[in-house]
């Protein structure tokens, strides 16, 4: 009698883990599939990484191609030209809020340079003999004054063979003209004058690789 009792609670004991497993099964294999529906929505609704519209792709095409490469007679625009000043993050004492915009084919440089309390701009590299595009804007000086531009150290410019040019304030308040370095490594300084205005300088490093300098 005791051995038929015994085995009767070992049957119900088996009986009940059985169904015990059975349930704990379907509401492990429900939740499951219920996560796997939550995350299949939520990769859904998640933005792909880096998408972004067409159009901003676009413009930013049309961006960088816009600061691509220097053309000597290409229409000036300052919105594409980088300020370098003489001393970065620094205010220049005695600046006249003169610029001078150089465009410079060989490193692909479009610069706008702010001169030092002496009258100087930074210093700019350059390739040998090579044609740079010079625009010198000046704040408070009539159209029509007379500016001399002369060589200091070599180079040439590509419309005068002489070393020194007179050119007048047009009336955008500058003058632009164009100049080429010598076959010779070093600095190739232009010196500029107003009349009845300081002196300017402009300093271009010539060597073999400029954009590498």
């Amino acid at each position: 009698m005791k051995k038929n009792t015994a085995f009767i609670y070992i049957s119900i004991f088996f009986v009940v883990l059985t169904i015990v497993f059975v349930v704990v099964g379907r509401n492990f294999s429900k939740t499951s599939i219920e996560v796997g529906d939550l995350d299949s929505n939520v990769m859904r609704k998640s933005p792909r990484p880096h998408s972004e519209p067409s159009s901003t792709r676009k413009n930013r095409a049309t961006e960088r191609s816009s600061h691509g490469k220097v053309k000597l007679n290409e229409d000036f625009n300052p919105a594409l030209y980088r300020t370098v000043d003489y001393k970065h993050g620094e205010n220049i004492s005695g600046d006249d809020q003169s610029r001078a915009y150089i465009g410079i084919p060989s490193t692909s440089q479009r610069v706008m340079l702010t001169p030092n309390q002496l009258g100087e701009y930074p210093l700019q590299p350059a390739d040998m003999k090579e044609t740079l595009a010079v625009r010198l804007v000046f704040k408070d000086i009539a159209p029509g004054t007379p500016v001399a531009v002369s060589i200091l150290d070599g180079g040439s410019f590509p419309s005068n063979e002489t070393s020194s040019r007179l050119l007048e304030i047009q009336k955008w308040g500058g003058v632009s003209f164009k100049y080429t370095t010598s076959a010779n490594p070093g600095h190739h300084r232009l010196r500029v004058q107003p009349r009845g205005h300081p002196i300017k300088i402009l300093d271009f490093y010539a060597g073999v690789n400029a954009a590498a300098l």
